[in-house]
């Protein structure tokens, strides 16, 4: 899943998160706060009685993730200067170039759309190299598997082997 950021009263909280509503209630999570958003939701919103029970206490031990969401939405709206902002491809592929990292579809459109892309198997790699690592340009590579986007730093030549690596761990 895509990493986000997530702030709330001037306090960022990185979550992972399926999308940005996913990842403010991760955070509110993270912060002990989803059961009071869940309560307060439950209070003052009749019609949402039966969404609330499903998404928290006393509801069963695994929550429904939808009725969490209906909620946190709910709840955000009416919370303006939450920020949720995902984070930059980029610094993800840096902070470890060895591994692959999970982005949403909307930021493989903008990787896609940065400059010309460099056809892969795949995917696609960003035609401006990062650094030249040796004798190779290392791109910032991003394929697709089952549906589900990922971003790397590479060389052309070693994307293919990352690749498989990755496809035969997943």
């Amino acid at each position: 899943m895509p990493t986000y950021t997530v702030t709330i009263n001037n306090v960022s909280i990185p979550v992972i998160g399926t999308d940005p509503v996913d990842a403010v209630a991760g955070a509110l999570q993270s912060v002990d706060s989803l059961r009071d958003v869940i309560a307060l939701a439950a209070d003052t919103v009749p019609e949402m009685a039966e969404v609330c029970r499903r998404a928290g206490p006393p509801a069963p031990a695994s929550p429904e993730a939808a009725a969490v969401c209906r909620v946190v939405a709910w709840w955000w709206a009416k919370h303006g200067e939450i920020v949720v902002t995902e984070a930059n491809p980029w610094t993800l592929a840096a902070a470890d170039p060895t591994r692959w990292h999970e982005i949403s579809c909307g930021k493989a459109d903008e990787l896609l759309n940065v400059l010309p892309p460099i056809d892969i198997a795949g995917g696609f790699a960003v035609s401006e190299a990062i650094r030249h690592d040796g004798a190779a340009a290392v791109y910032l590579c991003v394929v697709q598997v089952r549906g589900r986007w990922w971003v790397r730093e590479s060389t052309l030549r070693g994307v293919a082997d990352a690749l498989r690596e990755m496809r035969g761990a997943a």
